[in-house]
Formats: C-alpha cells, structure tokens, sequence
C-alpha cells in the first residue's frame, strides 16, 4: 500500500490490507470498522484479536490513527 503523505510503500498481511480498502480517511468507532470489514456480525474472541492486530499493524506503519474515548461514565470502552 502507498501512502502519498510520506511517500512511503507498505507491504501488508492480508487482513491488514483488506481491512484498509474498507477505510474511507473518515474517523469512524471499532464496531463501525467491524461492520464495514464483516457486515453486522460479533466476532468471537479469536476473530476479535486478529482484528485489533490488523489494526494494529496498520497504526504503526501511520497507515491509520486510532483515537481512545470513553463510551460510558463508568470508563469501560
């Protein structure tokens, strides 16, 4: 995957990079990503992680930026 802003070309696993062709540059929360990747389907555990791990990837190449915020005010997220 190229990424224009640095000039920088990624090579990426397969669910890293499909996951980034659901991507649209807009910010969206983890569940919406879920749905866009898998439709509206909970995924297990282990499907759960490999997600994170993909997205993962993707924020350390810079590919993505992740935001933290608080769904509750009990602080689960």
């Amino acid at each position: 995957m190229f990424d224009p802003a640095t000039g920088e070309t990624h090579f990426l696993s397969e669910l890293p990079a499909l996951i980034a062709t659901t991507l649209d540059g807009e910010w969206a929360p983890h569940a919406e990503l879920v749905t866009r990747y898998a439709g509206p389907v909970e995924l297990d555990a282990a499907a759960e992680a490999q997600f994170v791990a993909a997205l993962t990837s993707l924020e350390r190449a810079e590919l993505v930026e992740s935001r933290l915020f608080v769904t509750d005010p009990g602080g689960r997220h």
